[in-house]
């Protein structure tokens, strides 16, 4: 058989027994017409589906025997396959024949029995994403019988377990605030046999980017959606909550009798909700494909006093968002538990917090200035950079301190001194007659201190104190602003512009970039990422792309800089362009206030 036509005989094949998996009530009934027409397709002995009764128990349905007590000779592979996850695992048995075993995610393990005869590897392949579906309905039908009998346990449960049913029982769009009540009351329910939970909270990444171009409702219904989709593959007593406008929390109470399995289970959980948000989400006949960061933390229910328990729900929460947020998805992975050592990092972080409250009072914070040069290697311009010695913990790195003074609010504080110090430095180069003078010298904003209400009103506070500088500062933002901000950014660039302010883009091509906001914003200058730039003497790819940014910048009558140029070999390709500076090692690195100094007599 030809390749095209194997192809499409799979195709077809995938086609007729995906049309078996129904949504019906009867679980049984469900997966028997799957495995009947499996069977009769491939021509199979026998098709057995196995799946959790309760932990390390199983249930078994096969095609020839209905139900029956799960084969103690496959119960290992049986049970190999479901805990670590595996795709399928093959068993050939000494009489002849062949035993496959499929993971069917977050619900158990279906194996087919051939004689003799193998199954090729196309039509293994051709079964596997059919396990997801067949997954998703076997989990609807078992959800349907389990709502059935919590009802009827509900009418001979005990005081506490009814309290706790009623808190679990009450998840569809729960306030964070509940969500916290709800936790409160899961630590301190200790039930022997499940006695371990977690908490999952879920940053919608591409949200903030969807949102900024649609309307109220629009976005409720992508988080209705995403919701949906988390209910999905969720077990039915999860709880739910809103915790900001892309964030959702996820309480699993009593899962798992230790954290190694309660851990694998999440991860099954958070791979199968991968897999769900794999195609966008279509709304208004728009598609919106989203990404996310799950943070996850663990626990164990223990009895406690009222007081712990606010205290221990608490601390579990901010260790899951603090595994969220230690999350960097360029780095491939979509979550991230909170372990020792992040814990290490954590308790790092705290102390970073405490000792940051008071290094503007203490004087421990210093601008170094970065020259910006022309094709001829002369000083033309500066970008200022906020840099930290502290007296407790020594020269503390930016890129350490700015996320952890942007989750704590101090960053607003710390951008409106930068400002002013630019400022004061623009005044004495201005006023100076031994330094060059400068065009111009650019403080970068953060995303959080753009969205301060008075930050329009403070930036001209400061413009008026030194009015001088007005013409000579430039203020650079990063794509990510553009994007999530486009049109209050749109206001605050003409308003600030009056002034002769000018705006910088940053880090050209290293996020979402879009014609759309360089066209809407009025901006003067783009600086190309260094990712662009370095190693752009050899390599053509990055040669197409600094030519295109460099032409683009040229019709729009943009300033056009490259930043981190370390070689002097780019340098060399790079000023043959229409780019008008140059940023990086090899002509200055950052400089203290002095060195600068010395930099513009020299």
């Amino acid at each position: 058989m030809e390749s095209s036509d194997r192809t499409a005989t799979i195709e077809e094949f995938k086609a007729d027994v995906a049309f078996s998996i129904g949504l019906h009530s009867k679980l049984d009934r469900m997966l028997l017409l799957f495995m009947k027409r499996i069977k009769s397709r491939l021509g199979l002995v026998d098709v057995l589906t196995y799946w959790q009764k309760k932990q390390g128990s199983w249930e078994a349905l096969s095609v020839n025997q209905g139900e029956i007590t799960p084969p103690k000779e496959y119960a290992p592979f049986v049970e190999e396959v479901y805990q670590d996850h595996k795709d399928y695992q093959i068993l050939t048995s000494p009489k002849g024949s062949f035993s496959y075993f499929f993971l069917i995610p977050n619900f158990g393990v279906l194996q087919l029995i051939t004689k003799f005869s193998p199954l090729d590897k196309a039509t293994i392949y051709g079964l596997q994403p059919l396990m997801i579906k067949l997954a998703i309905s076997a989990i609807l039908c078992k959800r349907f019988h389990r709502q059935a009998e919590e009802f009827n346990n509900l009418l001979t449960a005990t005081e506490h377990t009814t309290r706790t049913t009623n808190i679990v029982s009450s998840i569809s769009l729960m306030t964070f605030e509940n969500f916290l009540k709800c936790l409160k009351e899961i630590i301190c329910y200790d039930d022997t046999n499940f006695s371990v939970g977690a908490v999952m909270l879920f940053d919608f990444d591409r949200f903030r980017s969807v949102k900024d171009y649609s309307i109220f409702d629009f976005n409720q219904e992508i988080l209705f959606a995403l919701k949906a989709k988390l209910q999905l593959i969720l077990p039915q007593n999860s709880v739910i909550a809103q915790v900001e406008s892309d964030i959702l929390a996820v309480l699993l109470p009593n899962i798992s009798t230790n954290h190694a399995r309660a851990t694998q289970y999440v991860t099954s959980l958070v791979n199968a909700f991968t897999a769900e948000i794999s195609n966008p989400i279509v709304i208004s006949n728009r598609q919106c494909l989203m990404s996310f960061k799950c943070g996850i933390q663990t626990f164990s229910a223990a009895s406690t006093n009222e007081e712990n328990k606010t205290i221990l729900s608490q601390a579990i929460i901010k260790q899951a968002e603090f595994a969220m947020d230690s999350i960097h998805l360029e780095q491939g992975k979509s979550y991230r538990f909170f372990t020792k050592e992040l814990n290490a990092i954590a308790v790092r972080h705290r102390t970073i917090d405490n000792a940051l409250q008071n290094a503007i009072q203490e004087n421990e914070l210093e601008i170094f200035y970065q020259p910006i040069v022309n094709a001829q290697e002369e000083i033309i311009a500066a970008e200022g950079l906020l840099r930290w010695n502290s007296s407790e913990l020594g020269p503390i790195s930016p890129a350490e301190f700015i996320p952890i003074a942007e989750k704590n609010g101090l960053i607003i504080e710390l951008g409106y001194w930068v400002l002013r110090q630019v400022c004061m430095r623009i005044k004495e180069n201005i006023n100076s007659k031994t330094e060059k003078q400068l065009k111009y010298i650019s403080a970068n904003v953060s995303g959080i201190q753009f969205q301060h209400h008075q930050f329009g009103e403070v930036v001209n506070e400061i413009l008026n104190k030194y009015h001088q500088s007005k013409k000579h500062l430039r203020i650079e933002i990063t794509e990510s602003i553009a994007v999530t901000n486009l049109s209050a950014l749109e206001v605050l660039i003409e308003s600030l512009g009056q002034d002769g302010v000018q705006f910088m883009l940053d880090d050209f091509g290293a996020g979402q970039s879009s014609l759309a906001y360089i066209h809407k914003l009025t901006l003067h200058t783009i600086k190309v990422d260094m990712n662009f730039v370095s190693g752009v003497h050899k390599s053509p790819k990055k040669q197409i792309l600094c030519n295109a940014i460099s032409d683009l910048c040229q019709q729009m009558s943009l300033e056009c800089i490259a930043e981190g140029v370390e070689a002097p070999a780019d340098f060399d390709y790079l000023r043959s362009l229409n780019i008008h500076g140059f940023q990086g090692f090899y002509f200055f690195k950052p400089l203290s206030s002095d060195e600068f100094h010395l930099a513009l007599k020299g």
